[in-house]
């Protein structure tokens, strides 16, 4: 019998968007077939990244025809002329970016392919109850160092529970990467809650969350101690022991809630990981209960409505109940950005397109804004796309909704030129987090906009490419064969620091490859062979990139040209989904 209340969640694959997303990309690719029907034979052969061992039933697919590969992995399928897509898959090996989708030239002359798949990497996990009982559904959510923005967070990357015999398995994870796996709280139901009386008890028992190999620290400093590192086709075990431990009664007041819409109540830990507790509005005591375990806490309650409200209380439950706690609800305004366009070229300011001046009416902000929480581990976003405030007639006022009370680093997006300058309060958003106070209580967002923007045209030159320090440790499957042209990923670092996304763009081959809408600056341009992750906070891997690629200085309204060797690395990111498609002439 399963003791424990279990709650749903969905984790939506990302990887497995952007392959349908590159699919549609590639199907728009000219394909002509032969005006007599005619179609040509392309054969090849599926190998193991890491083994070169041939992979047998491994399902080779296209629109127009799909077989399964041999016991040598072999193939063979029969395609008409064009750019055609070619996916891959086999369970047990990854279904994410370069390893599953390539683009082939089909024609007469094509010539007999090598295709590599990696193993997936993998968690096994055993949980054993301290008191001997069946650990089954035990939920636990898998948290992987990533690089958001620029940034280093945690994200949850996969899911899974216990089964009766206390075993869980997360599969097709993201390697290399940094891994914690963390349980849900699992709460014994109380007696009397059980029976639907909601009349409180002091206490029940139940198993606190537990985090493998070490807990998420609050700072975001990474230590071997608490993550595992997770290899391409590592298969990682881990064995797990809760044990069981009281849950006392909170009892939270919010005075001013009463009759607010839509009033919910999270629980989470320092590090910000938002805990499956059931925090429960009990209309008989007039009061938020929640079952905790010993350890620190902070609650936020958000109201819908109009304004919005938003409360925190930081609290520490000890070895006994803890009442006479109160939150206040305030409101929770939008923030005012005054966005300012110094254009002196017509750049994206046609009226009639979604980058002028009007967009469903309302002027256009030319940019969208993203919050990005400056101290917590946890990734937690905030914002997106600006509005005008009801009523108003200033064509440079907007309102950025979704805010609640810290500190953010502020990610510009602009669709209109680029952002020249960003501050709030005489503070340099580029450089300082923007502090929301209480209630919202923060000086206007400023903006200046300018389009006399500049670009730089690249050219790589892919056969002297260069190594990286852990070039040796790269699989050879990133090398490009004879007649094969693979995606290369170029990044234009700012030698300042900015606000906006480090530009990047990606292209194949000897073609040369352009960024548009730069702002005038001087950046540090690298080609990579696969893509990667920056952290603009490593000052390591800054000065690596530094000591590569070319310094190159963009002019306003001119065009800088420059010549790349391309850089042969293993991914810096723990997630390949978002690289590009092979082409293969």
């Amino acid at each position: 019998m399963r003791l424990f209340r279990q709650r749903n969640r969905s984790v939506f694959s990302l990887s497995l968007a952007l392959a349908f997303l590159s699919i549609s990309a590639a199907a728009q690719i000219s394909s002509i077939p032969d005006e007599n029907g005619q179609r040509f034979p392309v054969r090849g052969v599926v190998l193991d990244s890491l083994s070169r061992e041939p992979i047998p039933r491994a399902l080779v697919q296209n629109d127009l025809g799909a077989e399964l590969t041999d016991g040598e992995g072999r193939f063979e399928l029969n395609l008409p002329n064009g750019m055609l897509p070619i996916m891959l898959r086999r369970p047990g090996y990854n279904s994410r970016g370069q390893d599953q989708l390539h683009l082939v030239n089909v024609g007469p002359n094509t010539p007999e392919l090598t295709f590599y798949l990696t193993p997936q990497a993998s968690i096994t996990g055993h949980v054993t109850l301290a008191t001997g009982e069946p650990a089954e559904g035990i939920t636990f959510l898998a948290y992987r160092k990533a690089i958001v923005e620029g940034r280093e967070r945690w994200e949850v990357g996969s899911s899974a529970s216990s089964n009766s015999e206390g075993t869980f398995r997360m599969a097709n994870l993201a390697a290399p990467g940094l891994w914690v796996l963390c349980s849900v709280p699992a709460q014994e139901h109380p007696a009397l809650r059980a029976a639907g009386t909601l009349t409180p008890v002091a206490s029940t028992v139940g198993y606190p969350s537990v985090c493998y190999p070490g807990p998420i620290p609050a700072s975001g400093e990474l230590a071997p101690a608490n993550a595992l590192v997770l290899a391409p086709g590592q298969q990682a075990e881990a064995e797990i022991t809760l044990t069981r431990q009281p849950f006392y009664r909170v009892a939270i007041a919010i005075p001013n809630a009463t009759g607010v819409p839509g009033v919910g109540v999270d629980i989470r830990d320092p590090s910000g990981r938002t805990l499956e507790f059931s925090a429960e509005w009990n209309a008989k005591t007039g009061l938020v209960e929640v079952y905790l375990p010993s350890g620190q806490y902070y609650a936020e309650a958000r109201s819908q409505g109009q304004p919005a409200g938003y409360g925190r209380l930081d609290f520490r439950v000890g070895a006994a109940p803890l009442t006479g706690l109160s939150m206040t609800l305030l409101p929770s305004r939008p923030i005012p950005v005054e966005v300012h366009k110094d254009f002196t070229a017509a750049a994206n300011n046609n009226p009639e397109s979604f980058y002028g001046r009007s967009v469903r009416g309302q002027d256009s902000p030319g940019l969208n804004i993203t919050l990005i929480a400056a101290d917590s581990a946890i990734s937690d976003m905030a914002g997106g796309g600006l509005s005008q405030p009801p009523g108003s007639g200033d064509p440079n006022l907007f309102m950025l909704d979704n805010a609640v009370p810290g500190r953010y680093w502020v990610l510009t997006y602009p669709y209109e030129g680029y952002v020249s300058s960003i501050t709030s309060g005489g503070s340099d958003l580029s450089r300082q987090p923007l502090i929301v106070g209480p209630g919202n209580s923060t000086a206007p967002i400023q903006i200046t906009l300018r389009n006399n923007t500049g670009q730089i045209q690249c050219t790589v030159n892919t056969t002297g490419a260069t190594e990286t320090a852990t070039a040796a440790t790269a699989s050879s499957a990133t090398t490009a064969a004879p007649g094969e042209v693979k995606p290369i990923f170029l990044y234009a670092i700012p030698t300042t620091q900015t606000s906006s996304q480090i530009p990047q763009t990606q292209g194949q081959g000897t073609q040369a490859i352009t960024f548009a809408n730069l702002a005038p600056g001087t950046y540090r341009v690298v080609a990579y062979d696969r893509s990667q992750q920056i952290n603009l906070s490593d000052p390591q891997q800054l000065a690596e990139i530094a000591s590569r690629g070319q310094t190159v200085t963009v002019s306003p309204g001119s065009t800088a040209s420059i010549q790349l060797d391309l850089i042969h690395a293993t991914s810096s990111s723990p997630d390949d989904s978002s690289e590009g498609l092979t082409i293969l002439d």
